[in-house]
């Protein structure tokens, strides 16, 4: 599996097979998006690009905190502080595995 962030608007995720061959490339945001992106970018220049690529999901993402926070319910599909520890303590120990995999190379 591979990742790259692009420098830009793009990124994408390569998985090959043991001989290196690429069996599945996911790539973000796709055609549909970019377009609607570049058209955003034409009409407001001096935005960053990455807040219109963003900005479908922070959209969803705060109008299900702030029905949380009317209701007074759990806000669903969305991870809590617990799942974030979680989240950052499996990135650690996978940064410190991959480091000990590519030293050992």
């Amino acid at each position: 599996v591979m990742a790259d962030r692009c420098g830009g608007n793009v990124s994408f995720a390569s998985v090959k097979n043991a001989d290196g061959v690429e069996i599945e490339k996911f790539e973000f945001p796709d055609e549909e998006t970019q377009k609607k992106v570049e058209k955003q970018c034409e009409e407001d220049p001096e935005m960053m690009p990455y807040f219109f690529v963003q900005s479908d999901d922070y959209s969803t993402l705060k109008n299900l905190v702030v029905d949380s926070a009317l209701s007074g319910e759990p806000a669903q599909s969305v991870a809590t502080i617990q799942i974030a520890i979680e989240a950052l303590k499996l990135a650690e120990y996978f940064t410190e595995e991959a480091g000990r995999v590519l030293d050992a190379m």
